[in-house]
């Protein structure tokens, strides 16, 4: 049987609250970048951790955050969605 993807990674949206509102994939978590720090312990360390925003540039900062902290399975990219 597959497994559903939010079973073998976290798809971790780095935008804002209100971005988030106007539209994300539906299993996406959404912790703005700014708030990465005080949060990290709300991404699961057993799975990787695939990280996106509209752009591209949040999710690449992101991905950098996380290897710096031990997270070198983390990866951003620019993912445009319309919600």
């Amino acid at each position: 049987m597959a497994r559903k993807a939010q079973d073998r990674f976290t798809l971790l949206y780095v935008r804002q609250p209100g971005e988030y509102a106007a539209g994300h994939v539906p299993v996406a978590k959404l912790i703005p970048i700014a708030e990465l720090d005080k949060r990290l312990d709300e991404i699961d360390t057993a799975k990787p951790t695939l990280i996106y925003c509209a752009i591209g540039g949040r999710s690449r900062v992101t991905a950098q955050m996380l290897a710096g902290r031990g997270r070198a399975d983390a990866s951003g990219t620019a993912w445009p969605f319309d919600g």
